[in-house]
Formats: C-alpha cells, sequence, structure tokens
C-alpha cells in the first residue's frame, strides 16, 4: 500500500512541476529548454495510469476488506500500540550465553590502548574485531588494513598480505588487539597468523580478548592472562545510575530498594547494568521501573537468565519510533562501523522519520535525537578505531536480525550456503552486501525475486581508495526491476556512467555513487521528484551534473566534496529551496548558476566552499546572498583565483569579501586567493568567538592580518603565501595548538611568548639566512613544550643551541651544509630520537653523545646518521645504553663505528649496551665490523637482534664480527659484499638466528643455495633462508 501511495504522491507532483514548466514555456516563449520528461501532457499515458492505479488501489481495498472480515469473525481488537512491519509477527528467537562473555573486556583494552602512555610507548597501535568466523586469510587482512588505516590495500594473495604486513611491522614496537577471539583452536593456524609479528622490534606486544581459555593457549598467552570479575556491587550501581540518569539524582542513588533489585539482577556484568539503565532512563520518578522490574523475567533463576532476553525487554520498551529505526540496523554486519549522518539519512530516505509538526524541527534533527536515545541506551557504541564512528556490540546485532526478521536479506548469508536452495522471503524489503573485487551478474540473481525490495547498498557504504568492478547487467537487467526503490548505494565501484533508465527509479530517495568513476550523470536524473540525498564526493572525474537538477525540489543533501573535475554548476540550483548540505558551489558568470543563487538556499548547514568567486562582477548580488543568516553552517571556504593578472579587481574583490559575511557561529574560516589589499571589518569583529580554526593562504596582496588575537577559542592557525605581510599582532592564545607555515622566519621570531609556549612541532624548512641565534635568548626559552623541531635546508646554520629545550623528543637536521662540528652540541635530556642527513660538510657530531652528563639522564633511543660524506668518527665514550637502533648510510669518510658501542672481552669490558638493530650501508671506507684498526679486540654487543650490512666491496669474512656470542641476534642481512665467501665462522652462528637473508653477494649465494652449496647444511637449522628474494625455506619457531 505504500508503495502506491507513493507512486501516487510522485504522479501527483510531475503534473505539478509540468504544469509550471508549460506554464513557464509559454510565457517566455522558451519552450525548447523543458525536458523531455516535462514535454506536454500525454492523454493516453495519462490514461493508463489512472487504470493502474485504480487496479492497484482496488486490489488494496479487497485484501484490506478481507482482513477486516477476519478480524471481525476472530472477534480480535485492534492494537494502536503495533510499530512497523519487523516488530510483529512471532517471538523472538532467544540464545543462551554464559555469563562471563560480557564482563567488559574490550571496554578494558579499549582503555589500555587510549592511555597517553602506551599511546607514546608503541606506533603503530591497531584493532582489529575477530568474533565468530576463524579465517586466517581474512583476519590478516584486517589487519593489514587496520595497520595501513584502511588504505588501499588491493593485494590479490595470501602471501602478499603476510609480506606486506612483516614490512609494516619490520622494526616497530607495535601494539595489536585481536578482539572478541573465538575460534583459534588450532596451533597451525596461530603459527600461520603470527608470522609478520616477529618482524616488529622487542617489546611489541598483542592483546587478546576472548571468552575461551583453550585460544588463550593455543596463541601462547595462557600464562599471562587476565581474567576479569564481575563488578562490584558498588561499581554495577555506579554504572547503571550513569545510564539511568542524564544528571546527577541523588534521590536515585540513594534508592535501595532499587539498587538491591538491579545489583542483584545484573550479576556484576557492565553491559547488563548499561542496558538496564538505559531501559529505565527516565522512568525513575514515576515509579513506572517497578512495573518492568515486576517482568517475569527477573523471576528466573540467573542461571537461565540470558542477557538476550534483557535486550529483547529493552527494546519491546523502545517508542515505535525508535523501534523501527533499529530494526533498520539489521543491514549491517557485525563489527560493521558506520557514520551518524549516514545512518540518518538513510532512516529519512525509508520514511522512518517524519517532518515535525509545524516544521520546526529538520529532519536531520529529529534523525540526531533518535540516535543519541539509542546511543544512550547501548544500542550504539562508539568504535574504537575511529571516534566519529559508532558499532553495535555483537548481541546487539543479533537483536536487531531478530528483529527484522525476513525483512531484511543478507547476501553474504546467502553466499555462505549456497548448497542450499535460498528461500526469499515476499516481505523481503532491505538488503546489503559487502563488494568483491570483481561483481558478475549471477552474484545479484538472488534479488530477481525482489520487486519490492527498498533497500541495496555496498558496504561499506563509503568506500575509499580501493578499486571494485561491477557488471553493466546490474543496471541494464536488474535495476529496471527494483522499481521500488528508496534507497541504492554503489559506491566504490569503478562506475563510469549511469543508463538513462535510472530515471525510471521514481520513489528513488537516497543515490549514494560516491569514490565512483562516474564522469556525468544522465539527465533522466533530474526525473527522480523524490530524491532527497545525492551523493557524489569522492568522485574525482565528474564533470558534469544534469542540467535540470532544479527539478529534484526535494533534494536536502547535494555532496560533490572532492569532484575536482567538476568547474561549473547547473543552472538553477537556487531552486533546490529544502537543500542542507551543499558541499561546493562554483560561481559561473550566467546568470541562473552566479552567486544569487544561493539567496533561496535558506536551510544550508555544516559545510559549504564557494569557489570562484572573482566571477561576480556585480558585488549587490554578494549581498543579496545574506549569508550572515545561516546560523546552520558551521564551516566555511572562499576561494579566488589563483591568477593575479591584471584582470583583478582589488576594491571589487573587498567588496565581495564583506557582503560574503559568514554567521557569527561560524567555528572554522579558510580563504584562499583572495585579491583584495584589506580584509573587512567583519574578519576583526569579536563576535566570532567561536572560530576554532583560521586559514589564510595566497592572499598575496594583504600587507596585514586582521586582530588575529580577538577570536579567544583559536585552536589550528594557518598562514601561508602572504608575500606582504610585514607584521602580526597576537594576544591571548591560550588555545592555539597547531600552527602552520608561517610566512617568514623574523616573523616567526617575534611571535608573542604566549603563542610560543603552546607550540608542540615546529618544521623550519628553506630558511637560507637561519643563524644560530635563533635558538638563543627569549625565542628559544618560550618555546617550553616543543617536542619535534625539523631544520631543513637552512645553509647559514653552523650551531644550535638546544640546552633551553627541555620538552625536546624529536630532532631532524637536514640539508644544512653550514653545519661543520656538532662537537660542542648540547642535548635536551628528554631527546629521543636524533636524525642527521644530508649535511655534506659535517665533520663531528655531539660529544654529548658520549658524556657522562648526558648519559646520566639520557632517554635517546634513535640515532640516524645519512649522508654525510664528511664525517669520520663517532665521538669517544660509551653511548647511551637507551639507544636501541643506529642506521648510518652513505657516510663514505667514515673510518669506525662508535666504540660506545663496542665490548672487549679481553680487558673484562663491561659495556652494558642495549642496542638492538643496526644497520650499516654505503661506507666505502669501513672494510669490516669492527674495523681492522682494533684488530679482535673489540666486538658487537650481545644485545643486538638485528644486523644488516649492505656495499662492503672488500669484506671477505665475518669471523670478526663475533657472530657467535651475539646470543640474541635474530636477523642478519648481508647485502652487496662480492668477495665475502662464508657467513659461517669456526665457532658457528647463534642459535637464536630466525632468519638469514643475502642479497648480491655472488660467491656467499653459491655456497648456501639449499641443497648445492657447501655451506647449506651449516644455515638449515635457520627457519628462514632468502637468497637473492628467493625464499631457500621458510618454517617459523614455535613462538
Amino acid at each position: 500500500m505504500e508503495d502506491v501511495l507513493d507512486e501516487f504522491t510522485t504522479e501527483l507532483l510531475r503534473h505539478r512541476l509540468m504544469a509550471e514548466r508549460h506554464q513557464a514555456a509559454t510565457t517566455s516563449k522558451v519552450r525548447s529548454l523543458i525536458p523531455t520528461c516535462f514535454t506536454g501532457f500525454n492523454p493516453v499515458g495519462d490514461l493508463r495510469l489512472n487504470v493502474e492505479m485504480g487496479s492497484k488501489i482496488k486490489e488494496i481495498s479487497r485484501r484490506l476488506d478481507n482482513i477486516s472480515t477476519r478480524q471481525a469473525k476472530l472477534g480480535l481488537k485492534m492494537d494502536l500500540g503495533v510499530g512497523h512491519g519487523w516488530e510483529r509477527g512471532k517471538q523472538l528467537r532467544c540464545t543462551s550465553h554464559c555469563w562471563h562473555w560480557r564482563t567488559g573486556k574490550t571496554t578494558l583494552a579499549q582503555l589500555v590502548c587510549k592511555d597517553e602512555g602506551i599511546m607514546k610507548h608503541f606506533d603503530p597501535i591497531a584493532w582489529v574485531c575477530i568474533s565468530e568466523e576463524c579465517d586466517v586469510v581474512k583476519i590478516s587482512e584486517a589487519i593489514l588494513r587496520a595497520l595501513s588505516h584502511n588504505q588501499s590495500t588491493d593485494l590479490k594473495d595470501f602471501n602478499k598480505v603476510q609480506q606486506t604486513l612483516g614490512e609494516i611491522l619490520t622494526r616497530k614496537k607495535f601494539l595489536l588487539v585481536l578482539d572478541d577471539v573465538w575460534n583459534i583452536n588450532h596451533d597451525e593456524q596461530w603459527n600461520t597468523l603470527q608470522t609478520p609479528f616477529k618482524y616488529g622490534e622487542k617489546g611489541s606486544k598483542i592483546i587478546i580478548t576472548t571468552r575461551d581459555a583453550n585460544v588463550a593457549r593455543t596463541m601462547r598467552a595462557y600464562d599471562s592472562r587476565y581474567t576479569l570479575q564481575p563488578l562490584s556491587d558498588d561499581d554495577c550501581w555506579s554504572l547503571f545510575v550513569k545510564h539511568a540518569c542524564e544528571t546527577e539524582n541523588i534521590h536515585v542513588r540513594q534508592n535501595l530498594v532499587l539498587r538491591e533489585k538491579v545489583t542483584k539482577w545484573c550479576g556484576g556484568l557492565p553491559l547488563a547494568a548499561k542496558v538496564l539503565g538505559g531501559l529505565l532512563r527516565s522512568k525513575l520518578h514515576d515509579h513506572s521501573w517497578e512495573d518492568i522490574l515486576k517482568n517475569e523475567i527477573w523471576r528466573l533463576p540467573s542461571e537461565k537468565r540470558d542477557i538476550l532476553q534483557v535486550l529483547r525487554l529493552s527494546y519491546h520498551h523502545l517508542p515505535s519510533h525508535l523501534k523501527r529505526c533499529f530494526g533498520y540496523c539489521a543491514m549491517f554486519p557485525k563489527d560493521y562501523e558506520f557514520e551518524k549522518k549516514e545512518l540518518i539519512l538513510l532512516w529519512i530516505a525509508e520514511g522512518l522519520i517524519h517532518q515535525s509538526e509545524g516544521g520546526r524541527h529538520q529532519m536531520e534533527d529529529l534523525g540526531a535525537n533518535y540516535f543519541d536515545e539509542l546511543l544512550s541506551g547501548s544500542f550504539f557504541q562508539s568504535s574504537s578505531n575511529d571516534k566519529s564512528r559508532f558499532v553495535m556490540h555483537d548481541l546487539i546485532n543479533d537483536l536487531a536480525q531478530d528483529v527484522a526478521q525476513e525483512l531484511y536479506f543478507n547476501l553474504e548469508d546467502n553466499e555462505k550456503e549456497n548448497d542450499k536452495i535460498c528461500i526469499v522471503s515476499e516481505r523481503t524489503r532491505h538488503s546489503s552486501f559487502i563488494r568483491s573485487k570483481s561483481d558478475v551478474f549471477k552474484r545479484f540473481e538472488v534479488f530477481n525475486k525482489m520487486e519490492h525490495l527498498r533497500t541495496l547498498v555496498a558496504l561499506p557504504i563509503s568506500m575509499k581508495d580501493k578499486k571494485f568492478f561491477l557488471t553493466t547487467k546490474v543496471f541494464d537487467d536488474l535495476l529496471p526491476k527494483l522499481r521500488h526503490l528508496r534507497v541504492l548505494s554503489l559506491s566504490g565501484y569503478e562506475i563510469i556512467e549511469l543508463p538513462d533508465s535510472i530515471g525510471d527509479l521514481k520513489l528513488l530517495r537516497y543515490l549514494n555513487l560516491s569514490y565512483t568513476a562516474i564522469k556525468w550523470l544522465p539527465e533522466s536524473v533530474s526525473c527522480l521528484y523524490n530524491l532527497q540525498a545525492l551523493i557524489l564526493s569522492g568522485c574525482i572525474k565528474l564533470s558534469r551534473l544534469p542540467m535540470n537538477i532544479g527539478n529534484l525540489i526535494n533534494l536536502r543533501h547535494l555532496n560533490i566534496q572532492g569532484s575536482t573535475q567538476l568547474k561549473e554548476m547547473p543552472p538553477r540550483v537556487g531552486d533546490l529551496i529544502n537543500l542542507q548540505t551543499l558541499s561546493k558551489f562554483i560561481v559561473g558568470k550566467q546568470k541562473r548558476s552566479g552567486i544569487k543563487e544561493l539567496k533561496n538556499l535558506l536551510n544550508l548547514r555544516g559545510n559549504l566552499f564557494i569557489s570562484d568567486l572573482h566571477n561576480i562582477m556585480n558585488t549587490r548580488d554578494a549581498k543579496e546572498v545574506d549569508l550572515k543568516g545561516r546560523h546552520d553552517i558551521e564551516r566555511l571556504r572562499m576561494k579566488w583565483s589563483n591568477d593575479f593578472g591584471d584582470s583583478r579587481n582589488e576594491s571589487n574583490e573587498l567588496e565581495v569579501f564583506k557582503f560574503l559575511q559568514p554567521p557569527d557561529s561560524l567555528k572554522k574560516l579558510a580563504v584562499s586567493c583572495y585579491g583584495g589589499l584589506t580584509f573587512p571589518n567583519w574578519v576583526r569583529d569579536h563576535s566570532f568567538s567561536k572560530m576554532e580554526h583560521l586559514s589564510l593562504k595566497s592572499c598575496k596582496k594583504c600587507a596585514q592580518l586582521p586582530p588575529i588575537g580577538r577570536l579567544p577559542l583559536l585552536k589550528k592557525l594557518h598562514i601561508e603565501g602572504m608575500d606582504e605581510i610585514a607584521c602580526i599582532v597576537m594576544s591571548s592564545m591560550g588555545r592555539l595548538r597547531t600552527l602552520f607555515h608561517l610566512w617568514s622566519l623574523w616573523e616567526l621570531i617575534n611571535l608573542p611568548s604566549q603563542l610560543l609556549s603552546l607550540v608542540k612541532k615546529l618544521h623550519i624548512d628553506e630558511c637560507r639566512k637561519l643563524e644560530a641565534k635563533l635558538f638563543m635568548g627569549r625565542f628559544a626559552q618560550s618555546l617550553t613544550a616543543l617536542e619535534t623541531l625539523k631544520i631543513n635546508q637552512c645553509d647559514e646554520l653552523a650551531f644550535l643551541g638546544l640546552q633551553s629545550l627541555g620538552s625536546l623528543q624529536h630532532l631532524e637536521i637536514r640539508s644544512c651544509d653550514g653545519v661543520v662540528s656538532l662537537e660542542e652540541q648540547k642535548l635536551p635530556g628528554n631527546l629521543q630520537r636524533l636524525e642527521v642527513e644530508g649535511c655534506s660538510n659535517l665533520e663531528k657530531l655531539p660529544n654529548a653523545l658520549g658524556s657522562l652528563t648526558f648519559l646520566t639522564n639520557c632517554a635517546l633511543q634513535y640515532l640516524y646518521i645519512e649522508g654525510c660524506p664528511s664525517l669520520r668518527r663517532f665521538p669517544e665514550g660509551e653511548l647511551s645504553t637507551t639507544l636501541k637502533l643506529l642506521r648510518i648510510f652513505r657516510c663514505e669518510s667514515l673510518e669506525s663505528l662508535p666504540e660506545g658501542i663496542m665490548r672487549n672481552p679481553s680487558i673484562g669490558s663491561s659495556n652494558t649496551s642495549g642496542l638492538e638493530t643496526l644497520e650499516v650501508r654505503e661506507c666505502s671506507s669501513l672494510e669490516s665490523i669492527p674495523s681492522d684498526d682494533h684488530g679482535s679486540q673489540l666486538f658487537l654487543p650481545s644485545s643486538l637482534e638485528d644486523l644488516q650490512i649492505f656495499d662492503f666491496q672488500s669484506l671477505k669474512s665475518v669471523a670478526s664480527m663475533g657472530l657467535r656470542n651475539l646470543i640474541s641476534l635474530k636477523i642478519l642481512v648481508l647485502s652487496s659484499c662480492p668477495e665475502l665467501g662464508s657467513v659461517v665462522p669456526k665457532e658457528g652462528l647463534p642459535p637464536t638466528l630466525a632468519e638469514l637473508t643475502i642479497i648480491d653477494c655472488p660467491i656467499l649465494k653459491k655456497r648456501c643455495l639449499k641443497d648445492k652449496g657447501k655451506d647449506w647444511l651449516k644455515i638449515a637449522h635457520i627457519p628462514k633462508v632468502v637468497i637473492d628474494g628467493i625464499i631457500q625455506q621458510s618454517s617459523m619457531p614455535d613462538s
């Protein structure tokens, strides 16, 4: 019936628009501009439509009469409290779960990952949900995606996935959380899965949350397991009150009767306390909570009580509108992360949210309220990976599936049972599927049976970076049959064009083609009169929108963010008076695509980007737009042309900028390529007190900045390409944390101390006249919070006064040819990472590296020296015992490795070096490691785990290295050593060696080939041997 009503309403709308266009065309004598879908009346077509519509209405009436007759015969009464389809019908299915399943394992792991100390100690940190399915290949791919921050990981085979994982983790101290592991119960599965983890740095950790002790044993974590105990009654009660009361309520907290009932039933389970708190929310003042607690579920003995029963009860007490919205979430698979706005738009498209009476609240605002209510009731929870996304708990997802029943169809579930006959219910209305690399038509044939399908969504809804391919038969053969679709999302596919038949989906309200290869949309899209959301973000090839887009009078969201090839807007965008999202508006030169098109778009909110502002010739057009009244716009970006030729009118651009004053509530303003000489007065207005982010870029003619100090909440300031700026005035910048691209060094020096004291990262690039005095006096003393300092291509720099930078942890000096000696340079005690690269004249490193004063309070862990051809020696003395990694690349004059990391057994040296990784490359003056200058007196530190030697042209033997004494060595790499004849000294190799890699060492290669070389039997015990990229053997140890 709903479909018929929609069709009828759509046809009325079509007739109304057709009449308006017909009248306009007759009056203006421009009938040729009317799209074909509006051209004239069609009496035959209208008659046919009336007959079809009448037939459908008669059939519906007959069925309703039949139901009414049967109701009367059975004596049934109408239940006015019934919700949508998925809350009717049979009782929910219930399953039995153990109590210890929901004791807060995931929450505890989340707290660990968010701890500041943990975040500083580990990099990278990755979180992967495992859940029920134990597929080592899919788990490995999920780990790779997490470590790659969901960037493209388009790998074809499992071996490549593991190899890439190994490369990412190599020499990284990582923290990996495997959440909710169920079924890894075989050593072979774990051995395969953990292969890449061994490449990580010593101290890397893996946290596993599981309900199965056998999993902990298999993954060799049983002895280090932490078994969570139930919450105490006090903690359980506090958690309940937190979710039951929006604010602290002393009367509830002191309700002893309720406290006893809650703590007794929850049994210390956090999820039970949260769900029950959400269930009783807003019911604690009128004693209606007593009726809920009288439910028969509370009388069950604890061993028969199941948390899914509580979830079911919590769902039962939801208002009907929330039941419908929650049930729709059955389309999301377990662990799927969704965005709040994304879900709200889907709810609106499906008609689950209706405009409030009188129109006081937008549907989007109502949807946000619905979402927050479900969130507060623990039906949703924040993602541990991304704070802007949300996820449903596994059991909540089970509940959604129970609630939706046959209204929802999961394509993946059908594919898992492909040996069975797929039974599709006539009631199926919503379906989602996960993209595969190449989706052929056979995969979608099951949808031919779902002619009343309303939702068809490819997941994830917003897919970036990765390419997927979809057969055109889906458009040609399938979509024309799905005439009742309200939601269609094919994001992420390599779709180049759509057929004209897309315009036949008359009921479509949501169309998502984001991150596709679409170049243009057919004009028939202009006939989708019900369309509310058109999502085209990330369509980098999109060059044209439909010319008659103004016909889409119900359109509320037009997202074309990232559509860089789109150079102009179609005419009549101003007719889209319901538009809320307009991510980008390109000002055209023609009347119907000019700035005045924004005049009637009074509902705009969120982000607005206005480009090509130089096309505004009449400044009064800008004045009529009146952006100041659009209070829901939070972020505004304004861009003129980057061509500053003679055609630019400075006074005109100032007037345009003045008239486009945004609302006082603006949080972010970005201005680029503005050609005026000054900024308008409103920029300096103190009323913009909510501004948090200000970006001024390439405003090349402005000689003075606005008084930024009047922006009390400003956190980020980006200033770039401001060629004429001579001074800056700042004060009261207490919240500023990030400072980008200041335009000149001397302006940086003169920034106020209170501003400098907040800066944590400072990059200085290509300041050719930079001198050491920069880091002396007031400037350096003001950088009290500075943690990272990077200096690049500063030719006059000869010395750094860093001792006052007490918070400095990371120092990089690159391509500074004026640096000859850092011998007297003092180093901050908190320095953890020192990198010196491309300083061609550098002869001496800081003596402080070996001084007792520095070593006493030293935190240095990484020392990286590259491309310093004049460097001959390291400073004398022991290097820091905290040093973990030493890399020396392309230092052609270096005569020896630092003696401070060596040990001398002949004199009982007690070197306490903690060095774990040593890499030496292209140091042509070094002939051996250690150098022959010391004979056999010095040896590498026994703490070494990873030793990599490249480009030793004269090295003939590894005997001098004392490999046998490297009792911790795991990885040995020998590359480009053409004279090296043997890798096995007389005393043998260390038993800990797990991987040997030989590259471009022809003599050594011949001796070490598997089953052929003379030395093969001497190295056959090493688990992994690789020669010139070919794996000779690979069998990983048990741990």
